[in-house]
């Protein structure tokens, strides 16, 4: 850095959860109703899952740390995110964030609790 420090917005536990992708700020809650639109997995230098979800509004990056895959995540499929906004790899995202996996007809809801 050139002798300034980034101002970082603070984390306020009372804010109001964002519900919609487009009103989600760095630092601030969030849970929101999405589709999958896409599933990527990385192994180096860590097993990274990313996990792009869309509600409409705009997109997010769900980043899933030591998984190569999530049983149920699947293109198309809707879900249920909840967690913080935060940057990570120069990007926003929620990092490893709790989900529920919406019902499809074929099942119980899974969630990751």
């Amino acid at each position: 850095m050139d002798g300034q420090q980034r101002e970082r917005a603070p984390v306020v536990e009372d804010d109001p959860v964002a519900t919609r992708i487009v009103d989600v700020t760095l630092r601030r809650r969030c849970e929101v109703s999405a589709t999958i639109t896409s599933v990527e997995s990385t192994g180096r230098p860590t097993v990274v899952l990313d996990v792009v979800v869309d509600d409409g509004t705009a997109r997010l990056v769900c980043t899933f740390f030591g998984r190569r895959g999530i049983p149920g995540f699947q293109v198309g499929r809707r879900v249920q995110v909840s967690g913080r906004l935060v940057r990570y790899r120069d990007r926003p995202c929620l990092l490893n964030p709790a989900y529920v996996l919406m019902d499809d007809g074929c099942a119980e809801p899974a969630t990751s609790s």
